[in-house]
């Protein structure tokens, strides 16, 4: 199942289990190359990162407990299409228990 998201719109789940995917096209005016990064980091209930390892990027592609796995980095763009050109998987059972 698929869900599409906008800006600042929310949406509840009931699963523990799901992928953020992140598409995104050339510039069809310069045609120029370009480079968007996914990113993801697990904060406490003070909005702040439990660790620096909790910050999932293209650096840093798993957290600590396993929660968070960044699936790739595409590191050039140019004619992508209409699929995820990089994501992240959740896995809510394995959160550590810091997050509320």
């Amino acid at each position: 199942m698929a869900i599409s998201l906008r800006i600042n719109q929310k949406v509840d789940i009931d699963f523990t289990k799901f992928t953020f995917g992140f598409g995104y096209s050339p510039n069809e005016v310069s045609n120029d190359d370009f480079n968007i990064e996914l990113s993801a980091i697990i904060i406490n209930s003070e909005r702040r990162s439990i660790s620096e390892n909790h910050f999932v990027f293209y650096n840093n592609l798993t957290s600590p407990d396993g929660a968070l796995t960044h699936t790739r980095d595409l590191l050039l763009v140019s004619n992508a299409d209409c699929e995820d050109d990089e994501s992240i998987l959740v896995d809510l059972e394995k959160v550590n228990s810091q997050v509320q």
